[in-house]
């Protein structure tokens, strides 16, 4: 079972100053659960001592109501199905999560109640699509600290080359299964395009090695992807890695919890 999202219910018993959507509490959060997670020796030697396959974990922030929070937890890999029985057995005998100024009791984990929950194999990802046209959604601001191969120079807005090629990667990344078709080759020549979106951009701000910040754009809302000549072949992989995109996000830095994205595939 390579791929699984929890919903934590969590209370806030000390937050960070900035709020749950800020940079350093998303990097705060995820290094609480992560050390939860390694309080497993197991699972410890995987996520210290990575060999082959890799595993994507992201947790995220997906309501906070006063200090009531839904804190969300996605594996995927060969080692989801281990990792997160080690993060629910720690919780289950100590229900809190903790790091420097940041603690949460939870409350109550619980699988994510969306469809996507249901998938539970890559067969479940490579379901041929019903649809020709594909609609993502992000919950959480999407960025990109980089243009791709076959971009323009400094390319920031959800392209279909910035968005699959990321995505393409991630899952070589995690062991998914060779595709038919190259899709790679076919969104460089800009086949898929965006015929429809609403989005807002909100600044996201990450610190440098040199101490310095970076600001990018952070987009929320929707987007809706088609090609322009029909392709039965490389639509069916675009709606694959957009099913996947369901647990491990869009764009960078989706471990923080940015690029969290549901999938709604439409004519």
């Amino acid at each position: 079972m390579p791929f699984l999202a929890l919903h934590l219910e969590v209370l806030a018993l000390r937050k960070e100053s900035g709020g749950a959507a800020h940079t350093s509490c998303r990097m705060s959060l995820y290094k609480a659960v992560l050390a939860l997670i390694a309080q497993s020796d197991e699972v410890g030697h995987v996520l210290l001592h990575p060999s082959g396959v890799k595993t994507h974990i992201t947790i995220a922030v997906l309501q906070s109501d006063t200090d009531q929070q839904i804190v969300r937890v996605t594996v995927c890999g060969q080692h989801a199905l281990t990792i997160s029985n080690a993060l629910l057995s720690t919780l289950a005998e100590q229900p809190m999560i903790s790091y420097e100024h940041l603690s949460y009791q939870v409350l109550s984990v619980d699988l994510e109640p969306i469809p996507g929950a249901a998938v539970s194999t890559w067969t479940d990802l490579l379901v041929p699509p019903s649809r020709r046209a594909l609609r993502l959604h992000f919950v959480t601001p999407v960025i990109f600290t980089g243009a791709k191969e076959g971009s323009a120079g400094g390319e920031v807005f959800p392209q279909p080359l910035q968005v699959f090629s990321t995505l393409l990667d991630r899952w070589r990344e995690i062991g998914g299964p060779v595709f038919a078709q190259d899709v790679l080759p076919w969104l460089q020549r800009y086949e898929c395009i965006v015929s429809d979106y609403r989005l807002q951009a909100e600044p996201i701000g990450l610190g440098t090695e040199a101490g310095s910040v970076a600001v990018y754009p952070g987009w929320k809302g929707w987007i809706t992807y088609t090609c322009r000549e029909p392709q039965s072949a490389c639509m069916s992989t675009l709606h694959a890695l957009a099913r996947l995109a369901c647990f491990t996000g869009v764009g960078d830095y989706t471990e923080l919890g940015l690029g969290v994205t549901r999938n709604e595939e439409s004519r």
